[in-house]
């Protein structure tokens, strides 16, 4: 078997890219500063390459690591279930509780049930989520979506389309991809999104906002673009952009996904249900898609998850939408 590098060197590296951030990441795994960036640096040196960019004594990753990290990161979070599993053993736990019959029958029993359903997102989001990628297992517990974004978007699931712009195809950039079209549709819905809460009642409100996308050359250009507009927006109390993989784990209020994948041959990153399904489950209240439907309709192959996303935004009106943007 081909030796591996240290598992804890590659536990460090998953958590600086997805954190963004070394003291963040040290914090998380209980390390030092110091300590962390000696695990990094002994990956950089077993892979022969830098992963991240140091910049002004932050850590920006680059291309390669970026590569490093979408081939890996699904790896080690499938074995980090499996070593629950064998630490839990399959054995279920058992709680007693003593109570009065009265309020065992009029007030718990009737709310066990919510303990085995989802309360982070939106019922319209995970019904989605349910159907798409677990096969409907996923229940939402009913609430009422937050008064201060509704109406912020035709619906609580809306996907931007892209497929009547002209400049809609994406351009390539090595292996990877960037569609510019999507960066602008991006600040436009942000900008609208900014001045529909600040005209409302509630405009002291913050909310947090994922900005998400499979791609690191659209990820570096997202980031221009949101760095460049952010100081003008007053509603969010933070825009985070980067790769689906760096955000496995967080949430935000408003979750937008730029597809970015346009008019090439294959569907590449867009086939993989895993990454999919992080990259449209994060949001709590609203879901934002930006990209080309038809594209993704239409593209062949026996996997493609938008495709089925697609036809469940069609069969549910009430919640989803397709809006096609004009050229």
């Amino acid at each position: 078997m081909r030796r591996l590098p240290p598992l804890t060197a590659l536990e460090a590296f998953i958590q600086v890219a997805r954190l963004g951030s070394v003291k963040a990441a040290a914090e998380e795994l209980a390390l030092s500063t110091p300590a962390l960036s000696r695990r990094i640096q002994a990956l950089e040196r077993y892979v022969g390459r830098p992963l991240f960019d140091r910049k002004h004594q932050a850590l920006e990753i680059n291309e390669d690591g970026t590569a490093l990290l979408n081939d890996i990161a699904p790896a080690l979070d499938s074995i980090a279930v499996s070593v629950d599993k064998l630490i839990s053993g399959g054995n279920q736990l058992r709680l007693r509780l003593g109570v009065m019959p009265l309020f065992a029958s009029q007030r718990l029993l009737p709310m066990l049930g919510d303990l085995f359903g989802q309360h982070r997102m939106l019922p319209a989001i995970g019904d989605l989520i349910s159907e798409c990628f677990y096969s409907k297992e996923l229940r939402s517990i009913e609430r009422a979506p937050a008064a201060h974004l509704t109406g912020v978007m035709p619906k609580a699931v809306t996907w931007y389309s892209t497929a009547r712009k002209p400049n809609r195809g994406s351009r390539s950039q090595g292996t990877s991809f960037y569609n510019d079209a999507e960066v602008e549709l991006v600040i436009s819905l942000l900008s609208r999104i900014d001045f529909y809460i600040q005209g409302g009642r509630n405009k002291d409100k913050r909310v947090s906002v994922a900005v998400l996308t499979g791609y690191d050359p659209q990820r570096q250009r997202l980031q221009t673009a949101v760095q460049t507009r952010g100081n003008q927006w007053k509603s969010f109390s933070e825009v985070f952009v980067n790769v689906v993989d760096a955000f496995q784990g967080r949430e935000a209020d408003i979750l937008v996904f730029s597809v970015t994948r346009s008019e090439v041959r294959g569907l590449g990153f867009l086939k993989e249900m895993e990454r999919i399904n992080v990259a449209l489950s994060r949001g709590k209240e609203l879901l934002a898609i930006i990209g080309d439907h038809a594209f993704c309709q239409a593209a062949q192959g026996a996997k493609n998850p938008l495709r089925d996303v697609i036809d469940y935004i069609r069969r549910n009106p009430q919640t989803c939408v397709i809006e096609e943007v004009a050229p």
